[in-house]
């Protein structure tokens, strides 16, 4: 990707100004990253294990997760490869997450008696640790991505909702209000919430 143009945009004074509750400054940030969540829509590691419609999800939220919590004091042009970065740690742990599911469901039988899984000598032994590490490029993130995806798991579903087709599929606030079955006035104050709520939890 082509970060020239990207490089140049205000990132610091826009995110600060999100952070606050500026609707329209996150909708400028979140439109401007839009070709960097876009870029991820295309690489078929993640396209062929999760969805295209599943990448983006996660590669949307991730950016607003980034938003609600940039600590700031990084230049502006650097901003585009930390967002990136963001992104594809989240895309990774989904996809290490979905592996780990399926490698449960594999499992062999487990013993009636110790609940623990059966080996070919009859020895039991305990569950097994996931088999998988954290990418070393996500080792200094890891603390701080965990705290931003516990904020986002406290929004409902509604909450979450309107964040992701309000800023990153353009949809207008009439176009939600029929998505979710419920009055424009209604959308806003969710979404009202939304950022509220999750300024109040990445501040605790």
């Amino acid at each position: 990707m082509d970060f020239s143009e990207l490089k140049k945009f205000p990132w610091n004074p826009e995110i600060y100004l999100a952070q606050q509750g500026d609707t329209k400054a996150m909708r400028r940030t979140c439109a401007k990253a839009e070709p960097i969540v876009d870029q991820f829509g295309k690489v078929s590691y993640f396209v062929n294990l999760l969805g295209k419609d599943e990448v983006r999800s996660i590669a949307s939220l991730s950016l607003v997760e980034f938003v609600m919590s940039y600590p700031g004091g990084v230049p502006d042009e650097e901003v585009p490869a930390l967002i990136k970065q963001a992104i594809k740690c989240d895309l990774i742990n989904s996809v290490h997450r979905l592996e780990y599911r399926r490698g449960k469901e594999e499992a062999p039988p487990t013993n009636a008696d110790t609940g623990s899984p059966e080996n070919s000598s009859g020895d039991t032994g305990s569950p097994s640790a996931p088999p998988y590490g954290e990418p070393e490029a996500c080792l200094l993130q890891n603390a701080y991505a965990q705290t931003v995806q516990d904020a986002i798991q406290h929004l409902n579903r509604n909450e979450q909702t309107v964040i992701q087709f309000y800023y990153f599929r353009q949809e207008t606030t009439n176009e939600i209000a029929v998505r979710l079955g419920c009055s424009v006035q209604n959308v806003r104050k969710i979404k009202r919430r939304a950022l509220t709520r999750l300024r109040s939890l990445l501040e605790r």
